[in-house]
């Protein structure tokens, strides 16, 4: 049985460090991580504020004004830091223009193996 594959375009861009597909994934995972780390770090902090300035309508208004502090805090933080992450990681100059991120994992090895 061969082991011949035929690769597609994509893969040829990839093993020539043409494509940008590690670039995406990259950006759009940065930007997703950085939203919900924003998310949870400013919902927490709403949290706090919005409990603080419910005291004054006794439990219910502790509740209440946590609630709403998380909420507005949360939706925020998500999207200040997804924005700045966004501006950081995908619009970068080159920045999805480079090779597809392959390392040669067995330097010496023998030529024509491409390793990721």
């Amino acid at each position: 049985m061969s082991n011949i594959i035929e690769l597609s375009a994509d893969d040829i861009l990839m093993v020539s460090g043409g494509g940008n597909s590690g670039d995406h994934d990259h950006c759009w995972n940065s930007v997703k991580n950085d939203a919900m780390h924003g998310a949870i770090a400013s919902g927490y902090a709403g949290l706090i504020a919005g409990g603080i300035s419910g005291i004054a309508g006794g439990v219910p208004g502790i509740v209440g004004g946590a609630t709403t502090g998380f909420v507005r805090g949360a939706i925020r933080g998500a999207a200040v830091d997804g924005i700045k992450s966004y501006m950081q990681n995908c619009l970068k100059p080159g920045g999805s223009e480079r090779g597809g991120g392959w390392h040669d994992t067995d330097p010496g090895g023998r030529a024509g193996e491409c390793r990721w």
